[in-house]
């Protein structure tokens, strides 16, 4: 911005130059094309928190679970039985323990209680 002088009589309007700037009608093909494909690309933050206060804390959970451990539901929902079972085992007892050392840290004198066996 190009101002001078201290009156506001005296302000002079900064000056920009137009390079490369589409015409009308193509910027008007670009930013359609540009708005669909941008809707696509990313997801409908509303329809998102929906199917997320959808969910039961149990699925919210095993979710965490799975992002922490590099994994999405649709990659868990393609895998066998087999794996399935042997992750959701694994999840179980990382969560049992968690929970236990969560106990540990608020009640570091009382002994610790397995209420999860």
């Amino acid at each position: 911005m190009n101002i001078t002088g201290t009156a506001a009589g005296n302000y002079t309007a900064p000056t920009t130059t137009r390079q490369n700037v589409p015409s009308v009608n193509a910027g008007n093909a670009a930013t359609s094309a540009g708005s669909a494909l941008s809707t696509k690309s990313q997801p409908d933050p509303v329809a998102a928190f929906m199917a997320y206060m959808q969910e039961t804390p149990a699925q919210r959970m095993e979710d965490a679970w799975l992002g922490q451990h590099g994994m999405t539901r649709a990659q868990f929902d393609a895998l066998s039985p087999e794996k399935k079972t042997a992750i959701r085992k694994e999840m179980a007892d990382n969560i049992k323990e968690q929970m236990k050392e969560k106990q540990a840290q608020k009640h570091p004198q009382e002994p610790s209680i397995d209420i999860l066996a």
